[in-house]
């Protein structure tokens, strides 16, 4: 069974490998408790956000996927 630091890190990886996110792998804070990954960050618009919480969501053994994403466009 992976621990949460190993899956955070395949979280990254799976969000750096996708096109639709890899913008976001170097901003985004991942943390992982018991296999529920938290998302944290500024992201442009919600397909973004929809995108980075589907790809969190492919990462095997991930439980949960918990948004506490922003929108940018929220704060203008």
């Amino acid at each position: 069974e992976l621990g949460d630091d190993e899956m955070a890190a395949r979280v990254h990886e799976a969000i750096r490998a996708d096109s639709a996110t890899t913008q976001y792998a170097d901003s985004v804070v991942i943390s992982v408790v018991n296999g529920v990954v938290t998302l944290r960050g500024e992201v442009e618009d919600l397909e973004d956000s929809d995108n980075l919480l589907a790809v969190a969501g492919y990462v095997q053994g991930v439980v949960e996927v918990v948004d506490k994403l922003r929108l940018r466009s929220m704060g203008a």
